[in-house]
């Protein structure tokens, strides 16, 4: 049904050419690998001390310390009740966790180690979305792509930040890479396996990840109506990774537990999602500004998705459909995060649309349109990025009051009551408090959590409260 209406939608566009490029060269490494590293050296040079108090990388962080200290996974010292069911679910898929455990292991919370790997998964993601697109672009529209995502002032603002959405975005792009390989006739069965691997990796990163599993299938029954080897062992190896993490980590799933149909949030989510997007194209200052890059990239991605799935409708054309399926029904806003493996496939549709727009002008026309776009395009990562700070993170969980108080919870020990915070899963991890028996355990020791901020006076306030056991 998609590709047909995709179909539809191409059919009202002027014939002007393909937008694809079935004789393009990829980059050359003269090229291709100077770019690479002087976006890495930018990124580990910029990295920012300390971290905010977002509460999401402290159970990350949480989970992690567990598996090196041997403790059972979900022992994240954080109460979770139903007033905080919004700040995310009981325990996060471990793929992340996994990845930040020998940092742990040697280095302990050192938060620019753990940076610095998020970084590589960038750089790395780069590699791999250079390869998606490669037979698609010319060699300048190539170029163009890599330096708009690996200088995107939101993402060089997120490494900063210990989420596993860099990861996820490698194993997603890790996913397509091979699903493209593999989509070929002569593809190899026993890639199939390598695919099953990317696809449950991503999964164990983030359980949003599941929406790759169905692609190649589709792709493959619509084109010759059978599976092939690749795709049969591609979902067996799947269906065994998920079971060995169900078996291994009970209740690891992420998100998938908590979601509902709500027709409500499912309107809500669509509204939020288109909005996010455009945060990607924020300058800094002016919001028309924001808008007008945001509304141009998405009209020639539109362009540049119609072609190429009226072409040939393969994995990068079903992934979006897949992926947006299941963020509809997300029970909780989550900001940009939720577009970042988008973004990508966004630019890059961008980029065949700005192909497609350029075929059609004369020289005059095209120049015209080049220089207008690469100003508009400076003007919003110069303007972004002198909005930004690049000093330390200025309120954040290491500064001297931060840390003032961990040392003061430190002493409490056995002596600490129940404690409400606002940013209970910080307070868990960074406070070396005891962890709670269980859920519905209150003796000394445990940690309960309360987020009812419309209930509280001095909303956005910090709000502390220790004594001996409830």
């Amino acid at each position: 049904m998609a590709p047909r209406l995709l179909n539809h939608i191409a059919a009202f566009l002027p014939a002007c050419g393909p937008p694809v490029h079935d004789e393009a060269r990829p980059l050359s490494r003269s090229i291709l690998l100077p770019m690479l590293l002087a976006i890495l050296a930018f990124h580990v040079c910029t990295i920012r001390s300390g971290h905010d108090w977002g509460g999401d990388f402290s159970q990350y962080l949480q989970h992690a310390k567990n598996l090196v200290e041997g403790r059972p996974y979900a022992a994240t010292s954080y109460r979770r009740t139903p007033e905080t069911a919004h700040l995310g679910p009981a325990y996060y898929p471990p793929g992340f966790p996994l990845l930040l455990a020998p940092i742990y292991r040697v280095w302990g919370l050192n938060f620019f180690a753990m940076k610095l790997l998020l970084v590589g998964f960038l750089v790395a993601s780069l590699v791999l979305i250079h390869e998606t697109f490669k037979t698609q672009l010319s060699t300048r529209t190539q170029t163009a792509l890599i330096l708009l995502v690996g200088l995107n002032p939101l993402l060089w603002d997120f490494k900063d930040q210990l989420l596993s959405d860099l990861p996820f975005l490698f194993f997603v792009f890790l996913a397509l890479r091979l699903m493209q390989r593999a989509v070929r006739p002569a593809s190899h069965p026993l890639l199939g396996m390598w695919l099953g691997i990317a696809i449950g990796l991503a999964y164990s990163t983030r359980s949003v990840g599941l929406a790759l599993a169905p692609i190649l299938p589709l792709c493959e029954f619509v084109a010759r109506r059978r599976l092939s080897r690749a795709s049969v062992l591609a979902l067996t190896t799947l269906a065994v990774w998920i079971a060995a993490q169900a078996a291994l980590l009970p209740g690891a799933g992420g998100y998938l537990s908590l979601f509902r149909l709500d027709p409500a949030s499912v309107c809500r989510n669509v509204v939020h999602l288109g909005v996010a997007y455009s945060v990607f194209w924020d300058n800094g200052y002016v919001l028309w500004g924001r808008l007008l890059v945001y509304f141009c990239v998405l009209l020639l991605a539109l362009v540049g998705y119609a072609r190429q799935a009226r072409r040939r409708c393969g994995p990068l054309e079903l992934y979006p459909l897949f992926y947006l399926l299941p963020l509809c029904f997300w029970p909780f806003p989550q900001g940009y995060r939720l577009v970042i493996p988008l973004f990508p496939l966004a630019v890059g549709y961008g980029l065949m649309g700005l192909e497609t727009l350029l075929a059609r002008l004369d020289g005059r026309g095209r120049k015209a349109v080049i220089v207008a776009g690469v100003a508009l395009l400076l003007a919003t990562y110069l303007g972004k990025y002198g909005s930004l700070p690049f000093g330390e993170i200025p309120v954040g969980i290491e500064r001297p009051a931060a840390r003032e108080l961990w040392s003061q919870l430190a002493t409490w020990g056995e002596d600490a009551g129940t404690i409400v915070f606002r940013k209970p899963r910080v307070m868990a991890l960074l406070s070396g408090l005891p962890r709670p028996a269980g859920e519905g355990d209150r003796r000394r020791g445990a940690i309960e959590v309360s987020l009812a901020r419309a209930r509280r006076r001095g909303r956005g306030r910090k709000r502390l409260r220790g004594g001996r056991g409830a």
